[in-house]
């Protein structure tokens, strides 16, 4: 899943699979990666649209029981400062 933000007054953009209606935001959500990519390549405002990237959920990542998800470093969760089990 990518998240594209689209420019000002733009309520929309078309792929290949249809038309992407954009959040009050701004912002499209895309699933399929060849989409994305057909987007950012051939739209007329192609220039103007920014990917915005997260960071994935690890796999190695811990989770506190406050529900803050930690990095696989920290020993604290910075949240709620419980200590993380590895």
């Amino acid at each position: 899943m990518t998240v594209l933000q689209m420019p000002t007054h733009c309520y929309g953009v078309k792929g290949a699979n249809g038309t992407y209606r954009t959040s009050p935001g701004g912002r499209v959500t895309v699933d399929d990666p060849r989409e994305v990519r057909r987007i950012l390549r051939d739209s007329e405002i192609a220039g103007d649209i920014v990917e915005v990237k997260g960071m994935p959920r690890s796999a190695k990542s811990t989770d506190c029981s406050c529900g803050f998800v930690a990095f696989t470093w920290q020993s604290q969760c910075p949240r709620c400062g419980a200590t993380l089990n590895k």
